[in-house]
């Protein structure tokens, strides 16, 4: 009977301390669920939320994946909203270039034929500005790409045109105007001047000079072995590109020769009206390093 009794008792004392042991634990387990719960809670409100700490290795890692998941979803929206506001301004740019270009062309078109030809023939020169902008994510182009971009679909061979200068990265705003400028460029050249017969050439050049005011850049485009070139008797759209729009973009001066050998077309203006600073690997590096 003494066993007996011995085995009844320790058997419910053991049940006890069992059903204690399992209530502590199932209550540790409902915190940390509960605590899980509602980290989830706040990154789903959108907060970053920090890990906590538990007894539980697996609710840790939980807890963790989810503070850095929230760290990335914040960046990400960041990230999401300068794109929105920066397609908004470059949206509101392009309409406004686009809107000028359409009433500076109203003005001078004779019938509603030339009107189309000539906007869409603009339209098609900034379209390749914007693509060429797009796949290097609107951080700039370098100038020898800008050129062969807009020059292409005019030569009637690759030895009509001649490139001289070290190449460099342009600014998203001196992609679109310069690149504004050399269709018009090309598409008077094709029409009247070097472009329009095959032994004709074009030398697009730049060289840099220093001034008072800072560094300086020259742009050179000069045609040669074209038929006879005179001015033009009224002033139209592309010489207003070439000529005001050009200089007001780049804040320099624009000079247009009718030589006897063709047409020269020169801009000089300041370096950083042009030129987009490439960080060096240095800046790169100590952006992407975690401040003490």
């Amino acid at each position: 009977m003494t066993t007996w009794r011995f085995l009844f008792y320790g058997g419910i004392a053991l049940l006890a301390i069992a059903l204690v042991l399992v209530y502590v634990v199932s209550r540790r387990v409902r915190v940390t669920i509960k605590d899980i719960a509602e980290m989830a809670d706040r990154m789903g409100r959108g907060e970053i939320v920090s890990p906590i700490e538990t007894s539980v290795i697996e609710a840790n890692q939980v807890a963790i994946a989810l503070s850095n998941a929230s760290f990335d979803r914040s960046q990400t929206e960041d990230r999401l909203h300068f794109v929105m506001h920066e397609l908004v301004h470059r949206t509101k740019n392009l309409l406004a270039l686009a809107q000028a270009m359409t009433r500076q062309l109203a003005k001078r078109a004779d019938s509603i034929d030339d009107f189309q030809k000539a906007i869409a023939g603009r339209l098609e020169g900034l379209a390749r500005s914007i693509e060429v902008l797009a796949s290097e994510q609107w951080s700039g182009v370098f100038l020898h790409r800008v050129i062969d971009t807009h020059l292409a679909n005019f030569l009637q061979n690759p030895q009509q045109l001649e490139v001289n200068g070290e190449d460099f990265l342009l600014t998203p705003e001196a992609v679109q105007n310069l690149g504004l400028a050399l269709h018009e460029l090309a598409t008077n050249s094709m029409k009247y001047g070097a472009l329009s017969v095959p032994d004709g050439k074009v030398i697009f050049a730049w060289t840099d000079a220093a001034e008072d005011d800072g560094r300086m850049i020259t742009l050179t485009w000069t045609e040669t072995n074209g038929p006879p070139v005179k001015a033009p008797s009224r002033t139209g759209f592309g010489t207003t590109v070439i000529k005001t729009h050009a200089a007001a973009a780049f804040g320099g001066l624009v000079q247009v020769d009718f030589l006897p050998g063709g047409l020269r077309w020169t801009l000089t203006a300041p370096r950083k009206a042009l030129e987009r600073k490439q960080k060096s690997d240095s800046e790169l590096f100590s952006r992407s390093s975690p401040t003490n």
